[in-house]
């Protein structure tokens, strides 16, 4: 029997007796509910089980020895954090090799972003144990973070050494990396001012990310 979280119902016959197992140690594997006995599958060992039914002068019983075995241990690994516009093909390593994956965005030991939105995906790890057939899975969780919409605003012109107010428009608690197209960059969290010391034309470009 492999493990699991199950109570097993025991029915001797004739009904009336009584049930008893060793070893007696770790306790609860047999439970009496309700005038009824259970085996509890969730304990992995070795057990004898012994139905009696009779009383101090005249009784017989009827044995069976059990096995509940434990599952095999399963690691799908760590969980992953991608953004949403980094479209890619990832692999899947699960411990023992040979399982199943399962979720969305998976096809055989691959994830694929594609087609999916923002939000967390569960993927999950299934591997069978040859000797014994149990079964056990483990999971995953792939965060798809959004892309946070910004911009920024500037005067079209400015003089040269004069400060140019540079204000963004993301969301709050959004980093800005800034590259002002003259050899200068800076790393803002809000508005940043900006002061070029030589005249011409510059291309500005805004690079966003989201701290988490």
């Amino acid at each position: 029997i492999c493990k699991n979280n199950n109570l097993y119902l025991l029915t001797g016959s004739p009904a009336g007796g009584r049930w008893s197992i060793l070893p007696a140690s770790p306790p609860n594997v047999l439970r009496f509910i309700d005038n009824l006995y259970y085996l509890d599958l969730n304990v992995p060992g070795n057990y004898t089980l012994t139905y009696t039914r009779g009383n101090i002068y005249c009784s017989s019983e009827d044995t069976r020895h059990f096995t509940i075995l434990a599952l095999p241990v399963v690691d799908a690994g760590l969980d992953i954090t991608i953004c949403e516009n980094d479209i890619k093909t990832l692999p899947l390593n699960g411990f023992p090799t040979g399982g199943t994956w399962s979720g969305s965005g998976v096809t055989g030991n691959t994830f694929s972003t594609t087609g999916l939105a923002s939000g967390n995906y569960i993927l999950k790890y299934t591997w069978t144990d040859p000797g014994t057939s149990c079964f056990n899975t483990d999971q995953l969780v792939v965060r798809i973070m959004a892309v946070p919409a910004t911009g920024f605003t500037v005067s079209n012109q400015g003089c040269k050494g004069t400060p140019i107010a540079f204000t963004p428009s993301g969301p709050p608690n959004t980093n800005y990396n800034w590259d002002f197209g003259d050899g200068q960059t800076a790393i803002s969290s809000g508005p940043v001012n900006h002061t070029y010391l030589t005249g011409g034309v510059f291309t500005v470009k805004m690079i966003s990310a989201d701290p988490n």
